[in-house]
């Protein structure tokens, strides 16, 4: 049985390790999103920040930018998730939710 804590746990501390790199980026194509020019943020960190942004209890986006050592800016991270397609963030759900609830059907 899935743990919620453990989970969100696993979020908070490990998220970018938790994330399929490369099925991130054929969503992105797939949605018309080229992220290849885009600047530090790739997809993959950008959800992964999202994500663990989502988990610390919706955190400030400054706050974000603390998770990873400063390296973009509070701005830079708000457009670079708007950059994102909100159907990359959508398939990815889905994706999870299948994935999690799969072992609960049988």
């Amino acid at each position: 049985m899935v743990s919620i804590d453990k989970e969100v746990g696993a979020i908070k501390s490990e998220a970018r390790q938790r994330l399929d790199e490369q099925r991130i980026l054929e969503l992105c194509h797939e949605h018309g999103y080229w992220p290849e020019a885009d600047g530090k943020l790739d997809p993959a960190s950008l959800i992964a920040l999202f994500m663990q942004q989502i988990a610390c209890g919706n955190v400030s986006c400054d706050e974000v930018r603390l998770m990873d050592k400063g390296r973009f800016s509070a701005s830079g991270y708000c457009q670079a998730r708007m950059r994102l397609p909100l159907d990359v963030i959508q398939t990815l759900a889905r994706e999870v939710y299948q994935e999690l609830s799969e072992p609960m059907d049988r």
